[in-house]
């Protein structure tokens, strides 16, 4: 089967795109439509700007930025396993911890939406997965740093979705 990637790089113009290519251009986090409509609150920053760095370092809405777009996005979902299995593991056992990290290594959404659509889908699954083994963790803790790192932690996922 043969894929058109000119589509698939068309269909990353959606609005990630847009902003991420007014951030690249050096426009500021603007233009979700494509055009110079000013600042924008519709998208949360972070994801923009990895996608923007991504055109910096391969060029704007070229081939290569969308690969290296979708290669963020499969290793996000992939990771998104190891504290799914730690956070199952501290639930239920060693057992409920494989399972639910094989449950999402085969989700149709964690293999197909990494790919197939540009948006923070993944990171922000592996942000959540993270927030919720993290959870778990600061329970035994008493140390403040650990307590600053899980508030920077939430902010951080909560500036990416």
């Amino acid at each position: 089967m043969l894929v058109d990637f000119s589509s698939l790089v068309q269909g990353a113009r959606r609005r990630p795109g847009s902003v991420a290519e007014a951030l690249a251009q050096g426009h500021g986090f603007c233009c979700l439509f494509r055009q110079p409509t000013g600042p924008t609150a519709w998208l949360a920053p972070v994801y923009p700007l990895v996608v923007a760095a991504f055109f910096k370092l391969f060029g704007t809405f070229a081939l290569a930025s969308f690969y290296s777009v979708v290669l963020s996005n499969c290793v996000f979902s992939s990771l998104a396993t190891i504290p799914l299995f730690y956070a199952g593991k501290r639930i239920g056992g060693p057992t409920v911890g494989a399972i639910a990290a094989w449950v999402w290594a085969i989700f149709p959404s964690g293999i197909i939406l990494p790919f197939a659509w540009i948006w923070d889908t993944s990171l922000s699954a592996l942000l959540a997965a993270a927030l919720l083994w993290t959870t778990f963790r600061l329970r035994e803790s008493s140390r403040q740093r650990d307590f600053a790192f899980y508030g920077g932690l939430w902010g951080f996922s909560l500036l990416t979705n």
